[in-house]
């Protein structure tokens, strides 16, 4: 019995939970339409996430409906920029042990000795190149028609 009452309760919360969802999804294209077209403020998929009670993936996905589906109406009516980040990857070196320019008067430029390293071992390990991550603030215009969900 007091089995029963408990998945009652919790039977009664998922669906409140449920309920208020089904409502901050309903609510969104109003909360959007307010805030964006009349308010003309910035909406990201943190703030609208927050304020609707919502994950944030589906944050991303009212916002890329919301987006779509106005710019069908009336095109370039909302705008959307997307940060873009990552890590770029390492410049290759050149791993043959012969490094030649070329200059202006056609001479090249070898390699004299070999590098020997010290009886410190791992010596050149502090010089390795350290990952840089890099943010970039893209315009849809600016992109190249991939989705980026």
């Amino acid at each position: 019995m007091i089995g029963a009452s408990i998945r009652e309760g919790t039977q009664a919360t998922e669906a409140q939970i449920a309920a208020k969802a089904k409502m901050a999804v309903v609510d969104y294209r109003k909360y959007l339409a307010e805030n964006v077209l009349n308010e003309r403020h910035t909406v990201t998929y943190r703030s609208l996430g927050r304020a609707l009670k919502v994950h944030c993936n589906l944050a991303k996905q009212m916002l890329y409906d919301f987006h779509h589906t106005e710019n069908k109406k009336k095109p370039q009516s909302v705008n959307a920029t997307y940060v873009i980040t990552g890590i770029q990857k390492p410049q290759e070196k050149d791993t043959n042990g012969v490094h030649a320019e070329n200059n202006d008067n056609g001479d090249d430029i070898m390699q004299g000795s070999p590098y020997l390293p010290s009886s410190m071992p791992n010596q050149d390990t502090a010089f390795d190149e350290v990952p840089t991550t890099s943010i970039i603030l893209a315009r849809e215009e600016d992109l190249d028609g991939k989705c980026l969900l």
